[in-house]
């Protein structure tokens, strides 16, 4: 089929290597498609994707460095004003026919005051006005008491935390609502529509398949073809931001020391070369998850959700160690759903700093479980692979295994066919 070539900008966010991989596995399906697309990405950033074919320019993150998330600034009038100004900028300069956000939330005010048909790229737990939340670890009363609330307590926290881009909005001489506003959004979520049900029900929602890249190719290690399931094999991945480098040494150590076959992706926390050299401890700095995770017996990581979605379809199961509200909020929902286990149960006190945004707070509580902890249960979960084997099975039969990347590019081509 011949399609005309339009250009696409994409505006992903740098908090986490999943808000860049996603729309990047999206940029290369419309890129496949003869379409033009430029990707917004800081060159610090840029050179981990060296592979891609998708063209990329520099611009402002929303990081101070590589683990360091200002999100205490998000409030501020400045920080969104300089990002909106350039963004502003690239839209005037590249004529995008849409643009496509990864939680990079100034771009949905760029797009609003250009009247740039947008994209989020986006999870259930963050859809305007919220969505059904699992229990995080509340008691159980306090929790039916407090589930009608949370979509409203939350959609209060993001716009009153947001403000400043209402008022960067309105001085483009845009008048309009938050709820509006989110209403002339199209959001693509890569999960199931089961996964967190929406509180509203008139947003523009479409449900693809994962949403992952591949493009870390280095060298396939060879020890790769020694692993196996043989019910001791764990899988630790902890993504790009959060785990802390010595414990992730010492959880492996701990772990093989115990007796388990333990393989490591140290990813932007630990190169190999800080491992010790120890029988049935297999490091590299990147893996397939896809094909690791078919290899494992169980997948120890933060709690992201491409992450655990890859283990997930392959029928393995999570333990997960959160370090921020959203891992909290997919770990719970995996022990829900009977696929995994989170370690980490959020108290009444940590709800109020999740609501004022003090993340730090749930980062350093995340940090403060201890390697013993984990290590029980890595025991008690490998004890019971049969329950959560069935409940693996039961997930995927609701869920499709197809290509989120091409799902989300058909409809964001389907306004210019």
């Amino acid at each position: 089929m011949v399609r005309d070539r339009k250009t696409f900008l994409f505006f992903p966010v740098e908090i986490g290597l999943a808000h860049i991989v996603r729309p990047l596995a999206v940029a290369e399906a419309l890129g496949r498609r003869g379409h033009r697309v430029i990707f917004a990405l800081s060159k610090r950033k840029q050179k981990l994707f060296q592979s891609s074919q998708v063209e990329m320019i520099d611009i402002k993150s929303y990081m101070d460095n590589d683990v360091t998330i200002r999100i205490k600034l998000f409030s501020t009038y400045q920080f969104h004003e300089e990002l909106v100004k350039q963004e502003l900028k690239m839209i005037k300069q590249y004529k995008p026919d849409a643009i496509i956000v990864d939680f990079r939330i100034s771009a949905l005010a760029a797009g609003l005051i250009t009247n740039t048909p947008t994209y989020f790229l986006s999870l259930g737990e963050s859809l305007p006005e919220g969505a059904r939340l699992p229990n995080p670890g509340l008691p159980k009363l306090i929790y039916r008491l407090l589930e009608p609330l949370i979509g409203p307590i939350y959609q209060l926290a993001l716009t009153t935390y947001l403000k400043p881009l209402m008022t960067i909005v309105k001085e483009h001489k845009i008048n309009i609502s938050w709820r509006d506003w989110f209403r002339k959004v199209t959001f693509i979520l890569p999960e199931p529509s089961f996964y967190f049900p929406p509180n509203a029900k008139d947003l523009k929602l479409h449900y693809v398949g994962p949403l992952s890249w591949d493009g870390f190719k280095s060298e396939t290690p060879l020890w790769l073809k020694k692993i196996n399931r043989d019910g001791k094999t764990i899988y630790l991945t902890f993504g790009g931001t959060g785990f802390d480098h010595d414990k992730l040494i010492d959880l492996s150590i701990n772990l093989v020391k115990l007796g388990y076959r333990v393989v490591v992706s140290g990813g932007m926390i630990a190169e190999p070369e800080d491992f010790p050299k120890m029988k049935n401890l297999f490091v590299a700095k990147f893996l397939p998850g896809k094909l690791i995770t078919k290899k494992v017996d169980l997948m120890v990581c933060h709690g992201g959700y491409g992450t655990m979605i890859e283990a997930i379809q392959n029928q393995t199961p999570v333990l997960v160690v959160p370090f921020n509200p959203d891992q909290i909020i997919h770990g719970a929902r995996m022990e829900e759903l009977g696929v995994g286990h989170c370690l980490f149960k959020i108290t009444l006190k940590d709800l109020g700093e999740i609501f004022t945004f003090n993340w730090k707070h749930i980062e350093d509580k995340g940090k403060k479980l201890e390697t013993a902890s984990i290590v029980e249960s890595v025991r008690d979960m490998l004890t019971h692979q049969a329950e959560y084997r069935k409940a693996l099975v039961r997930f995927n039969e609701l869920y499709s295994d197809s290509d989120g990347a091409d799902g989300a590019a058909d409809i964001i081509e389907a306004p210019f066919r």
